[in-house]
């Protein structure tokens, strides 16, 4: 639908804006309902505030009777009243009439200034309105359209044409809608500020009206003339809220317009089916118009390269300029052959960047080129996908689109990056070319520059339209593409399903992991020959090392429980050499399995390096502890059921694994020990010889007690316990006569691996000593404490 030069002048400031560019999504009725009560909000404020000062709104003289509406002839005749109106004031302005005394020039050029914006605002309300009675044709004509069409003429499959060019008009209505959308929110902002600056002209009109009505004869012109200028004020914000309003109503218009266009095209994307037709003329047409495009970029190419070698050539007349200035140049040059040199060096440096211009520009038309051959294979593949019988022809053209879909994100990449960097470099010449002297001899040179760049930029944006296009249409084939999938019966699906799998079997099967050399020596010659480890190999060898490993490990399992069973070893020992031994069994099947596939080690080279550098820093201790754990095992100074005291920690080693082994102490908790602390650390074994250790209680008697009778006592009570040995027999002795007390030792001998422990033994044999020495009438003899001393007086 064509457009006035108004509405495309309109078009391009809201799509250009800021706020078109976001992609809110408001619903109309929504948004109609929002400009209707800001409408009417506005039109309440206009007619409480100054209904005498805003053409348009006069108020009848009862309050009952309704405001009658203006209508848009009665509204281009009092704009264009106020227009002329305006105009004169600013030609009194201008004529330098004196202002009343006490009136600054600053209230004269901020009168002149609101003038000047009413008179903007009324010729754009003119504009706006004419605009108005377009778009309302252009809606009767849409309607119209959207309800005479009763579909296509022909019945389908139609052309691929027909398909990409309404569905592009689909995707370019639907970006339009999202402009309308996000300018009406914009406007609808600026009205709010409008509105904003109404109620406080309003206050200012009253202001100035109570400052004339209380004035000095003397004050009474400049009161006057202020309660003019705020009148002016708010007559011209009052014009610009309603430029602003009848913007957003045209706005809707342009949107309800967009809509049923919108409603039109939907109906034709669905009367057009899912199936789509190739047809051989429009395939050739494609054909012949990418000719005519190749031979334009061609054209375009070699015009880029004239340029090129016109600039190389004068750049190597100022680099000769340059050279001679150099040689010529005394030591004690002054200031203007100094210049010289510099405006020389500039000159060369804007040749440079004028060839490195050219040069991308030579750059992104070539890719342009390939572009066009992109596009060509992709309408091609596409066909291939829709039109397929093979399901292998098919998903090679679903792959071939979707590696496409991937180049042209690539390019969308380069385009931006492309984009930055030459809309940097205008920046910077504008810069420079901004600081140059109107006479300087480098403002030709440095406009030139800016004229290379901006075609370098133009060239850039061409691309990325192109490319923007092509992603789009590859995007909304492959969904295409599904839809058509969706629609089979589950007889056509099943069909190719088969074929499929295999080729995508196939592929994942041959697929090459890691290639590698093979020598092989044959009469004294080195013969190499080319081989590559496959995945199907690798899952072939993984799979029988696995079945392999756990037939292994359910043998080993078996053969250690019938051991234990028969008492030769014990179940922690068990466990552990059952864990040592499937890891040797494992390392074992990984050779055997790679031999037997013919797969020889050399084929996992690759990961020499990685393991020399992973292992070596990475896991250093891991391998430090995993030796450890071999040495433990081979020692034998550490098995499983001894005790051991672990920094000052005494426990029952439970197992000894590959990394750490574990020792659970006698409060029930378990500590992991790594297995390099029981080689390089103290560690205390109670039991590695024998489990028998010696333990002593000792007991203090009050002096005066009967030695003999309390070593029988303490000799008796040590022999009668059950879990202190016979042999060797327990000792008593008299350590030490203390002053307070004498001091016997019960030396005793227990076995650590019984159930009950020292500290219980020794608490039983404290029990049965002090009861036995109650029974004999001795004491136990309790500490003196140190008497305090008389303090000094």
């Amino acid at each position: 639908m064509a457009m006035g030069k108004e509405e495309r002048d309109w078009h391009r400031g809201v799509m250009g804006s800021p706020a078109a560019q976001g992609s809110v999504r408001i619903p109309l009725c929504v948004t109609t309902c929002v400009s209707h009560l800001i409408r009417f909000l506005l039109l309440a404020v206009l007619l409480s505030t100054a209904p005498a000062q805003i053409p348009g709104f006069k108020l009848p003289d009862t309050k009952t009777a309704e405001v009658k509406e203006e209508t848009a002839a009665e509204r281009k005749k009092r704009l264009k009243s106020s227009l002329e109106e305006w105009s004169a004031q600013v030609e009194a302005l201008d004529k330098e009439v004196s202002p009343p005394p006490g009136i600054t020039p600053e209230e004269i050029a901020g009168r002149r200034s609101d003038l000047l914006l009413g008179i903007f605002m009324a010729e754009n309300t003119l504009r706006s309105l004419d605009t108005a009675e377009t778009l309302q044709q252009s809606l009767a004509q849409a309607k119209q359209g959207n309800a005479e069409w009763k579909g296509f003429e022909k019945p389908g499959p139609y052309s691929f044409t027909l398909h990409d060019e309404l569905r592009r008009q689909q995707e370019g209505i639907d970006t339009r809608l999202r402009a309308y959308e996000s300018a009406v929110t914009m406007f609808d902002r600026e009205l709010a500020k409008r509105q904003d600056e109404i109620k406080k002209a309003d206050e200012a009109v009253r202001r100035a009206q109570e400052t004339v009505d209380r004035a000095a004869a003397d004050q009474m012109d400049a009161a006057a003339w202020r309660l003019a200028a705020a009148k002016l004020k708010l007559r011209v914000l009052g014009s610009a809220a309603g430029m602003i309003q009848l913007t957003i109503d045209n706005t809707y218009l342009r949107s309800t317009t967009a809509n049923a266009e919108a409603e039109l095209l939907k109906r034709k994307v669905t009367a057009l089916g899912t199936l789509t037709a190739f047809p051989e003329e429009d395939i050739a047409q494609l054909k012949k118009s990418t000719d005519a495009r190749r031979k334009e970029i061609n054209k375009e190419l070699a015009e880029i390269e004239r340029i090129q070698n016109t600039t190389i050539a004068a750049r190597q007349t100022a680099m000769a300029k340059r050279d001679a200035l150099k040689v010529s140049m005394p030591a004690d040059a002054d200031e203007k052959a100094k210049a010289a040199l510099a405006e020389a060096e500039a000159r060369l440096q804007i040749f440079d960047s004028q060839l490195e211009s050219l040069a991308n520009r030579i750059e992104i038309t070539g890719a342009r080129m390939r572009f066009l051959n992109e596009y060509l294979d992709a309408q091609l593949s596409r066909k291939t996908l829709l039109t397929a019988h093979s399901a292998v022809e098919g998903a090679e053209a679903l792959g071939n689109l979707q590696a496409q879909l991937g180049r042209a994100s690539a390019f969308d990449s380069l385009v931006n990056v492309r984009r930055s960097a030459t809309l940097s470099a205008i920046q910077e010449q504008e810069q420079k070319l901004t600081a140059l002297d109107a006479a300087s001899p480098l403002r030709q040179p440095t406009g030139q520059l800016m004229a290379a760049l901006r075609s370098d930029l133009d060239a850039v944006e061409r691309f990325g339209q192109d490319i923007s296009g092509l992603h789009q249409d590859i995007g909304r084939w492959l969904g295409d593409s599904e839809q058509v999938t969706r629609s089979m019966t589950w007889g056509e699906r099943m069909q190719g399903l088969g074929s499929r799998v295999k080729g995508w079997g196939k592929k994942v099967r041959d697929f090459v992991v890691y290639p590698y050399d093979v020598r092989t020596e044959v009469d004294g010659r080195i013969e190499i020959t080319k081989r590559g480890l496959t995945l199907g190999w690798l899952v072939t060898a993984l799979f029988f090392f696995w079945i392999a490993y756990r037939a292994s490990s359910w043998l080993v399992k078996r053969a250690f429980g019938r051991l234990v069973t028969k008492g030769r070893v014990q179940q922690g020992q068990a466990d552990t050499l059952r864990r040592w031994t499937r890891i040797a069994l494992g390392v074992v099947l990984a050779l055997v399995t790679l031999h037997f596939l013919k797969i020889p080690l050399t084929a996992f080279a690759f990961l020499g390096g990685a393991l020399a550098i992973g292992v070596g820093f990475g896991t250093q201790t891991l391998f430090k502890n995993f030796i450890s754990g071999l040495i433990v095992l081979a020692e034998r100074n550490v098995r499983v059921g001894d005790i051991l005291e672990v920094d000052g920690v005494a426990g029952t080693v439970k197992v000894i694994d590959t990394r750490s082994s574990i020792v659970r102490s006698f409060d029930g908790v378990d500590m992991i020990v790594p297995n390099s602390v029981l080689l390089e650390n103290k560690v205390i074994n109670w039991t590695h010889g024998t489990s028998v250790v010696r333990r002593v209680v000792r007991v203090r008697v009050p002096h005066g007690s009967s030695l003999r009778m309390v070593s029988t006592i303490l000799g008796e009570c040590a022999t009668e316990h059950g879990v202190i040995l016979k042999s060797p027999e327990p000792q008593v002795l008299l350590e030490d006569f203390a002053t307070d007390a004498l001091v016997f030792a019960v030396f005793f001998w227990i076995d650590l691996r019984a159930k009950t422990g020292g500290s219980t033994v020794a608490s039983d044999l404290r029990f049965m000593i002090e009861r036995r020495l109650g029974e004999a009438g001795i004491s136990l003899a309790t500490p003196q404490q140190p008497s305090n001393p008389t303090p000094k007086a």
